[in-house]
């Protein structure tokens, strides 16, 4: 998820450069990211995005991330995000991680 934040942020930086056809590669770069994780690692039964492919673990961190990059639709992202925040098998967020991503998506 963090390559995935990466490629939407090199997008963003060429389409400010004027390079539209590297800023269209890094969008498509990042199409295809999304949907390689969702696939991958979206697990239907608990409604979560696991951290590994095999699914035997699951975290705050690719949850929120995967909000932040818009890997879950807008939609759904409330739901997603409550169910984070109320299942404590998850591994929890360092303070760090929450303070950086809440500063980051207050900026953008």
């Amino acid at each position: 998820m963090q390559l995935l934040l990466a490629y939407q942020a090199a997008q963003q930086f060429e389409t400010h450069l004027g390079l539209p056809a590297v800023a269209a590669q890094y969008q498509q770069q990042a199409a295809q990211l999304r949907q390689t994780v969702q696939r991958k690692y979206w697990d239907d039964y608990r409604r979560l995005y696991a951290d590994t492919a095999d699914k035997t673990s699951f975290s705050q961190h690719a949850n929120a991330l995967a909000i932040l990059t818009g890997t879950v639709s807008a939609a759904e992202a409330p739901a997603l995000a409550r169910r984070i925040l109320a299942d404590s098998t998850l591994t929890q967020a360092s303070l760090y991680f929450t303070a950086t991503k809440v500063k980051q998506g207050a900026t953008t």
